[in-house]
């Protein structure tokens, strides 16, 4: 026979699948959301991950994908912040602390190397790559440390 659960249970397992929905969904999203560029890119020819940053696309799917992005990577993940717990909410603040100072440091130093002729022009892909990098790693180690 099995033992009924609590309340507390009942609370700790909806907020499990609700985890699991939001990753689930936000995988998808974010599939969808970035196969939609390759496949609206009016662009012929070769187009590799990395022409990301020269693809054309028309006004009007530019200015949607845009919404769409700025929905998927601002809006959801500050209303997420609400639903969270304080040490979750710590981790992600440190990792996109150290995010934030990976792009506010990486630019001008990566700058310096391209003066010297050491490095390549910044990009805007290789700073976003960089931040966006360096914030899942600083948050892979707070989750792995506590």
């Amino acid at each position: 026979m099995r033992k009924a659960i609590g309340p507390g249970e009942r609370i700790t397992q909806a907020r499990r699948r609700n985890k699991l929905l939001y990753l689930i969904s936000s995988l998808v999203f974010g599939a969808v959301l970035g196969a939609s560029f390759g496949v609206l890119d009016q662009r012929p020819g070769n187009r590799g991950f990395f022409s990301f940053t020269t693809m054309t696309l028309d006004p009007g799917i530019a200015l949607a994908m845009a919404v769409l992005l700025a929905f998927g990577l601002i809006f959801v993940p500050l209303y997420m912040f609400r639903k969270v717990d304080e040490l979750a909410v710590q981790h992600n603040l440190r990792a996109m602390c150290a995010g934030w100072f990976a792009m506010m440091g990486g630019y001008p130093i990566w700058q310096a190397l391209a003066a010297g002729g050491w490095a390549g022009q910044p990009t805007a892909l290789g700073i976003f790559l960089l931040g966006y990098g360096v914030t899942i790693v600083t948050y892979l180690v707070a989750k792995w440390r506590t």
